[in-house]
């Protein structure tokens, strides 16, 4: 007797297709040069092992090799502030991508730009305004501002040229960094940037003492010139503040910083070279 064995009604099932993951990352731009003072949204694409792309939104890190010629914030918006180029790098989880930019500056003058922040929380003050020279400008909700300035010569930045909290004096150069802090009326504050007096680059480790209060040294500059310290309480009433900036190969700066005032202000510092060290 043969048994035989008949399926009714059975189907046979399908495997499943994994579903498509992301294989690589790209940073999408116009590789023309930008011009100085312009802004410019990257774009972030993943491709899929289906080669589907996607455009990604969040977790996205942004960096540029050189901020003094191409700023870029978190949500991937770039801005040329001089003429040159930089690399913008882009991380997301375990993939990175980078890509070469250039900009060009194709109208005279100078582009500044900055943030004015609060002295205490350091968050951004928005629908601040600023005097840079002759010009105004008011800050956006982040409390950035820029601007473009007639080409060289010194200029004069500030909050309120009334009462004078801040201010900076320095040679115009595109892609200056003109930070400001707003005044808390708490402390008082001195901060600015120091560079070499014939190029204009950026001195770190430049030593600063306070020729009062017990001439104490405060932090140096960091690697971008730039320097901060808070005078807890202010200064006193019929005393001058101030300040001696050091550097081994450029002759020492002595700066007077204020007058018994409680304010927050800013000063650029201007460092020349000599032939031998600073013999302090």
């Amino acid at each position: 007797m043969a048994l035989l064995a008949a399926g009714c009604g059975s189907h046979a099932t399908m495997p499943t297709a994994p579903p498509p993951t992301i294989t690589a990352l790209q940073v999408v731009a116009d590789q023309k040069p930008f011009d100085v003072g312009s802004d410019y949204r990257l774009r972030a694409v993943a491709t899929m092992t289906d080669g589907a792309t996607l455009n990604l939104s969040s977790d996205l890190k942004w960096s540029t090799s050189k901020t003094a010629v191409l700023d870029i914030t978190p949500e991937g918006v770039v801005t040329a502030v001089s003429a040159g180029e930089a690399i913008v790098t882009l991380r997301w989880n375990a993939f990175t991508a980078s890509t070469t930019l250039r900009s060009q500056q194709t109208r005279s003058g100078v582009f500044v730009r900055g943030r004015v922040t609060d002295h205490v929380t350091g968050a951004g003050v928005a629908s601040q305004k600023v005097w840079i020279a002759d010009t105004t400008t008011i800050t956006d909700v982040s409390g950035s501002y820029s601007a473009w300035l007639p080409q060289g010569g010194l200029i004069y930045l500030d909050l309120a040229p009334s009462n004078s909290p801040g201010y900076s004096n320095f040679f115009a150069a595109s892609g200056f960094r003109g930070d400001l802090l707003r005044d808390s009326m708490m402390c008082s504050a001195r901060y600015g940037r120091v560079v070499d007096y014939d190029t204009g680059a950026p001195l770190a480790g430049v030593a600063i003492r306070e020729a009062w209060a017990g001439g104490k040294t405060v932090p140096g500059t960091s690697s971008d010139g730039t320097y901060r310290f808070d005078i807890c309480p202010g200064i006193e009433i019929g005393n001058t503040a101030w300040v001696q900036f050091d550097l081994d190969g450029y002759t020492g700066y002595h700066l007077g910083v204020g007058r018994g005032r409680m304010d927050v202000r800013r000063f650029d510092v201007q460092l020349r070279r000599t032939a031998s060290p600073v013999q302090r």
